[in-house]
């Protein structure tokens, strides 16, 4: 039985009573009790759903990390399996994105989502250039 039904309970009660103030006064106690019980209802779903999300953030966190220990960072790119993927991509929305290669004897990659080209990322030099003046 949930407080919505204790609280008509009551208010089945209250009928049998015979003495109108006290009816009156009891009448609004109870309509107190359903205004209460509806704000614990609404802040409990509010709780609720903050708590997933909160769950949510830090299941995302936890892959992250775990992804992350995965990775090695060198000439100035992400690196997993020997594939370099784009730093900038993973550090704003922690999507591995790989980098094409322009040709087999190219040193320079870019991505294909935010259009940064990483220079010698196959090469020896790690130096890394953008849209502008970007660096990492």
């Amino acid at each position: 039985m949930g407080i919505s039904d204790k609280i008509k309970g009551i208010g089945e009660l209250v009928v049998q009573v015979h003495d109108a103030d006290l009816k009156i006064a009891l009448q609004q106690r109870i309509l107190d009790l359903q205004g209460d019980c509806f704000e614990l209802q609404e802040k409990n779903a509010s709780l609720l759903e903050e708590n997933g999300n909160l769950k949510n953030e830090i299941h995302e966190f936890i892959g992250k990390k775990d992804l992350l220990s995965q990775l090695k960072f060198e000439r100035n790119v992400y690196w997993k399996l020997d594939i370099p993927y784009c730093p900038a991509c993973f550090g704003n929305n922690g999507k591995l994105i790989p980098l094409s290669q322009y040709s087999p004897t190219e040193t320079t990659g870019d991505c294909p989502s935010c259009k940064y080209e990483y220079a010698h990322v196959f090469g020896d030099e790690p130096t890394q250039r953008g849209p502008g003046i970007a660096f990492l």
